[in-house]
């Protein structure tokens, strides 16, 4: 059986910067989403599951679920990169996820792979710099345009009425079995638990304290379940 979600998987610097590039609340790692959960689905629970490839410690483990909310975002200025595949400006204040957005040019050209017909969705790369994705699922799965110029001119970036930002909530309080968030896994021995779905909820992330090692999660429909 398929997952509904596959949340993630990594180590705790690259997932804590996924985290971060969602604004998810800080902690040594975030297991984050690759792919939106169903839209409009109807589940009423669900089955969370994190394993690993060897011994580890999960502490202060929390579930946060997703929910789309308008966000208003003042033009700005943009220059790109070709070879990096980023947009650049500094202090440009968006998160992955953000949009959709419009793009425009004024003396020249888009960097090319980008149309003003056409709108984006972010990629955080750091504070200054950002990819462009064709759709929502694309952006929170990394997956982004490639850039094939820098663009000439003057390439602004836009919001529009139905901009919309990925608000982390916590869902269904803190995990683990002592009550405290605090869970071991091994190689051969996970955790699991159900836990409630809302509607309203597009995606979840999973984000506490890792000691070492790398770990992986998913969510799956216990309807769909054997």
């Amino acid at each position: 059986m398929r997952p509904i979600q596959e949340i993630g998987s990594g180590n705790a610097v690259a997932l804590a910067a996924a985290a971060a590039a969602l604004g998810l609340p800080p902690a040594s790692f975030g297991i984050v989403p690759a792919t939106w959960n169903r839209s409009g689905s109807v589940v009423p629970e669900l089955e969370l599951e994190v394993w690993s490839t060897g011994a580890l410690s999960v502490t202060a483990a929390v579930l946060y679920g997703g929910r789309l909310h308008p966000f208003v975002y003042a033009d700005q200025t943009i220059t790109g990169s070709a070879a990096a595949n980023t947009l650049t400006k500094s202090a440009h204040g968006l998160l992955t996820g953000d949009g959709p957005f419009d793009l425009t040019n004024a003396g020249g050209a888009l960097p090319g792979g980008l149309s003003p017909s056409v709108p984006i969705w972010a990629i955080k790369v750091d504070a200054n710099t950002f990819k462009a994705a064709l759709s929502l699922s694309d952006a929170l799965a990394g997956v982004f345009i490639d850039l094939t110029t820098d663009g000439t001119g003057t390439s602004t970036i836009h919001d529009r009425a139905d901009t919309q930002r990925v608000y982390w909530e916590t869902h269904d309080g803190l995990l683990g079995l002592a009550g405290d968030g605090a869970f071991d896994l091994t190689a051969s021995a996970g955790y699991s638990k159900r836990v409630p779905h809302s509607p309203r909820v597009v995606a979840y992330a999973l984000v506490g304290t890792l000691s070492t090692g790398t770990v992986s999660a998913a969510i799956y429909p216990i309807q769909d379940r054997d």
